[in-house]
């Protein structure tokens, strides 16, 4: 009887370890989900459409570069990216307006930037400093709820 106790305690901890290690590779960058991965020293400041300055963290997934924007509760609020290998739509960073087959309205975000939306969840984002041409680069992509 003591060997079964002893067996099922060893099965038990090997599917919980196997279930930890399936939840970390397959953490998902999406707007909206919770962020279980080990935070990353890497923090910088970054100006959202808020219009407030708030830590980020700096992490690489499926060899991207992001920096996300996680609230209190540990949601992902905002991710952008100007990773020169991230890819939407056949869009990269550098692209031109020119060079987007539907081009979307460009809203202006006031004090804060240019940007259009290119699908269901990305935005490109575009210099600050003046309304864009149709020879201005895409200087990032993000995710952000406009509504929240």
């Amino acid at each position: 009887m003591a060997q079964c106790k002893t067996y099922r305690q060893k099965i038990f901890g090997l599917l919980i370890v196997i279930m930890m290690l399936d939840s970390c590779v397959t953490q998902k960058i999406e707007l909206g989900s919770i962020y279980v991965k080990e935070r990353s020293n890497e923090r910088i400041g970054i100006f959202m459409p808020s219009g407030d300055l708030i830590n980020c963290e700096r992490v690489h997934y499926g060899g991207i570069e992001y920096d996300l924007v996680i609230s209190p509760d540990g949601r992902i609020k905002y991710i952008s990216t100007n990773d020169e290998n991230f890819e939407v739509n056949g869009l990269k960073v550098g692209y031109t307006i020119s060079q987007i087959d539907k081009i979307n309205p460009i809203e202006e975000k006031m004090g804060w930037g240019y940007y259009m939306k290119i699908d269901e969840k990305w935005y490109a984002g575009f210099d600050f400093n003046e309304s864009p041409t149709k020879n201005s680069p895409i200087l990032w992509f993000f995710q952000y709820d406009f509504g929240n």
